[in-house]
């Protein structure tokens, strides 16, 4: 491997990477766990990238992951939050058209998506794209319910949870940490209970979910799929 650049972000602890590409530029955007909430820099020239700019939550939270995604012309970032207070807490997502302007569109979680159940305690999540690549789906992972709640984002002014899955275990350390999806695949690192996987027509359609293999299948002894 050859380093084509290095830019510090001037914090210790970086999470996740994703790009964006808004007028005619590439930039890259990550999380900042415990310090901050994202660093942004232009890197239409990967060997003299600049940074754009830093932004902190007004109250602490975790943010261990970033995802972004498009509608149309516009960029949005989802980005994830644990609570560090129990105050700020679910899925944030941000405008990031102008990546020197970022805005808050809104805070998600049970209390403004119609879930029947609460849920706020928000690890990862990942972007379910349409057929003309406009984000439509956000899949959450949350640690203190341990499963996985899917939103329909299409209309971010009504945002609304339409599917949940769950692996029936009462054990704390079964819940789900990421999830990765792959053309009509939904791949879900359920920690404890292994890898599973899930179709991913069934989960946006709305229906009661049937994984296509069977909880433990895929774990080995020992694993924590992360």
């Amino acid at each position: 491997l050859t380093e084509v650049a290095y830019l510090p972000t001037g914090y210790c602890f970086n999470g996740e990477i994703d790009l964006i590409e808004a007028g005619g530029r590439v930039y890259t955007v990550q999380s900042l766990a415990f310090e901050a909430a994202f660093f942004i820099a232009d890197v239409t020239d990967p060997a003299h990238p600049a940074p754009v700019g830093a932004w902190r939550w007004n109250v602490t939270a975790y943010t261990a992951d970033v995802k972004a995604f498009r509608q149309g012309s516009r960029w949005y970032l989802a980005l994830s939050l644990e609570p560090d207070n129990n105050i700020v807490c679910g899925v944030a997502v941000v405008e990031v058209t102008d990546p020197a302007q970022p805005k808050l569109v809104d805070l998600y979680s049970s209390k403004n998506t119609g879930s029947a159940a609460p849920w706020c305690d928000t690890h990862t999540a990942e972007i379910s794209a349409d057929a003309e690549g406009n984000g439509a789906y956000i899949y959450v992972s949350n640690i203190s319910t341990g499963d996985l709640r899917v939103l329909d984002v299409r209309d971010l002014a009504r945002v609304r949870e339409i599917n949940r899955y769950a692996v029936s275990n009462a054990d704390p350390d079964h819940f789900v940490h990421d999830t990765t999806i792959v053309g009509a695949r939904v791949y879900v690192a359920y920690w404890s209970s292994g890898l599973i996987i899930l179709d991913r027509a069934q989960v946006e359609a709305g229906q009661p979910i049937t994984p296509l293999n069977a909880p433990g299948s895929i774990a080995p002894e020992g694993l924590q799929i992360h």
